[in-house]
């Protein structure tokens, strides 16, 4: 099922918005009318809509938000009016967070933030700190991002703002859920929907009930997950949100179809579907026919399932919504291929790839061609078979490079704010020691004049060494991240393909024999030893050790060093394992049976002299880190 966690931030930030006090300008009911009479003022008044204005269009020009911000900061500083001030920052921090430059949000965010606390705005200050801890969750740098929103809730509970803390719980729920600590993100649920049930705020009711609902379902507790989505969809239908009964309508019967309860899920999706043909919602109404095509799939109802699946593909046609067509050709293949229609499951496989690459969508494209792999293998077209092969492992490729390259980005993110909380900590130390150096004014003016320039002198030596260092630094840690990304390409590169061949290799002997049960000849039995001596050829084993040393150094000499006994077969096994392989990959990479795998993985957790409740992968984790300790 779709997690709906986005959708709740989204909520929270409106919920909770920077604009949601004093800049609301009721009586404009157009950003039009706002911008006129904005032109009419000047100074401090007109700073109120350059923020409202900026808070209105955050969300649909993001230049023009930023541009209206940054002139209510600019006049804000001219008239030196710090609550202006911190509001044009948070302002900023905000619009610098929908961009995604997190170290510039927070320079933004920790100079409101400072602001408020000093001035003792402490509702301002308590918002400042919730945005500051949904920075860190967007980094995944939960620590942090649990320190503010605690933080943030402890002063709004102090002033006792219950929406403010509303809000808070909420997001503390979904950083626990983020982190499967599910006890805590279910126990910060249920408080948010105590106290929404108290303040009567039923949006956040619903919201928290949905929470509830999807962390039951990360725990595959659907009954439960059932549960609060029907307490969800109660309260939505009180609140005459006929949308958004309807959307947890929707989850309900895919809950139901896991639990395979075929009827109430199709109670549920047809009850979508009306909705959606009375609203004349074209979206809503292709969601429910993809929904229905999908329970009929699950009980093995092919036609019927394909019968929706066309009719929904002409409906999308007619609406000019190709962008929803790729899981309906999925589908329709998967279909075909269940019923031995291969040929026709080809036809819908490449229409799916085609719908994928036209949405750049590489994932898709992966599983588009995984379903297009097993069509040609059923048929045993195995030429065709090895070309999807190798499309696919180009695709496979470019995933890979493309979420290193994110990893780097949100890596590059974590550096800059780590670089900005040190400046902090640095103009603090130095406010500290400027207030210290006050108290000895009354020694004179010209010992403080020589004091000033000594001090000042010496801290532009060193900023200007810290540069320097902090430079060679930035190009080493580059060159070394560069090095590390290749060399760990190569090695996973290696292992697919070691994989790959060895599956390729069983595949063929397999082939062999068949054809020797049919007529057997001297020809095909050395055929099948070569096979066989495929499986145990070093070559590909020489290659994949030089890349694993490479990544992992000292990895194997800490190991013979502990364990002189292990064979070389079983010093396999461990960078096998270290590299946190399926049984059946180990199996194919081996030439071996996963049963086989599974024994030799026994015999070497005894020459490890490992308890039975230890896991052989985290004792190669920690192998590894003694390892780097020895280096």
């Amino acid at each position: 099922m779709v997690k709906k966690i986005g959708l709740y931030i989204v909520l929270i930030c409106t919920l909770f918005s920077i604009n949601s006090e004093g800049r609301q300008f009721g009586n404009y009911t157009s950003t039009t009318e706002l911008e006129q009479q904005m032109e009419k003022t000047s100074g401090l008044d007109r700073i109120e809509f350059l923020l409202s204005l900026s808070s209105r269009y955050n969300r649909t020009d993001i230049s023009r938000s930023k541009e209206l911000a940054a002139e209510a900061h600019s006049i804000s500083l001219a008239f030196d009016n710090d609550s202006l001030i911190a509001e044009s920052n948070l302002q900023l921090g905000y619009i610098s967070l929908l961009e995604e430059k997190s170290a510039e949000a927070l320079d933004y965010y920790v100079a409101a933030r400072n602001i408020f606390r000093d001035f003792g705005i402490e509702q301002r200050e308590a918002i400042t700190l919730a945005q500051i801890g949904l920075l860190y969750s967007e980094l995944s740098q939960y620590p942090e991002s649990l320190k503010n929103y605690y933080e943030a809730l402890s002063i709004f509970r102090e002033i006792k703002a219950g929406k403010g803390e509303l809000d808070v719980l909420l997001r503390i729920s979904m950083v626990m859920g983020d982190r499967k600590e599910y006890a805590s993100a279910l126990a910060f649920a249920e408080q948010t929907i105590e106290l929404a049930s108290e303040l009567d705020n039923k949006l956040v009711l619903t919201m928290s009930l949905s929470q509830a609902a999807s962390l039951y379902e990360d725990q595959n507790n659907l009954d439960e997950a059932i549960s609060y989505n029907e307490q969800a969809m109660l309260v939505l239908q009180e609140m005459g949100s006929s949308h958004g009964a309807v959307a947890v309508m929707m989850n309900l019967s895919e809950l139901y179809e896991g639990k395979a309860d075929y009827s109430k899920a199709s109670s549920m999706n047809n009850e979508v579907y009306e909705f959606a043909k009375a609203n004349q919602n074209n979206v809503l109404l292709i969601e429910s026919m993809f929904n229905a095509a999908k329970i009929m799939h699950a009980q093995k109802e092919y036609k019927s399932s394909n019968d929706t699946l066309f009719s929904a593909l002409g409906l999308i046609d007619e609406s000019g919504l190709k962008i929803m067509a790729f899981k309906f050709q999925q589908l329709l293949a998967e279909n075909y291929l269940n019923i031995g229609k291969y040929d026709l499951a080809i036809i819908y496989a490449k229409q799916a790839i085609e719908s994928a690459d036209n949405l750049g969508d590489l994932i898709k494209a992966e599983e588009a061609l995984l379903n297009l792999i097993d069509v040609y293998t059923k048929k045993e077209d195995y030429s065709s078979a090895f070309k999807a092969q190798q499309k696919l492992t180009s695709i496979r490729d470019s995933l890979y490079s493309k979420e290193n390259a994110e990893q780097i980005a949100k890596m590059q993110a974590r550096y800059e704010i780590s670089e900005k909380e040190k400046e902090i900590e640095l103009l603090q130390s130095e406010n500290k020691r400027r207030a210290s150096v006050q108290l000895f004014l009354g020694l004179g003016f010209l010992l403080v004049l020589l004091a000033g320039f000594f001090i000042v002198r010496s801290q532009m030596l060193k900023v200007k060494s810290s540069k320097s260092e902090l430079e060679v630094s930035n190009l080493k840690r580059k060159e070394l991240q560069k090095d590390l990304e290749f060399k760990n390409k190569q090695l996973t590169t290696q292992s697919l393909n070691m994989v790959q061949k060895n599956e390729m290799m069983e595949e063929m002997k397999e082939k062999v024999e068949n054809l020797k049960k049919e007529g057997s000849s001297r020809e095909l039995n050395n055929l099948s030893q070569l096979v066989d001596y495929s499986f145990n050829l070093d070559e590909d084993w020489k290659q994949f050790q030089m890349h694993f040393e490479e990544v992992h150094s000292g990895f194997y000499h800490v190991l013979k060093d502990r364990y002189p006994d292990l064979t070389p077969n079983e010093m396999r096994l461990s960078a096998l394992v270290k590299l946190n392989l399926t049984i059946k990959e180990m199996a194919a990479i081996l030439g071996i049976s996963p049963d086989s795998v599974k024994t030799a993985r026994y015999r070497l957790r005894k020459k490890l002299d490992m308890n039975t409740e230890d896991n052989l992968a985290e004792f190669m984790l920690q192998l590894e880190k003694d390892s780097l300790e020895v280096l």
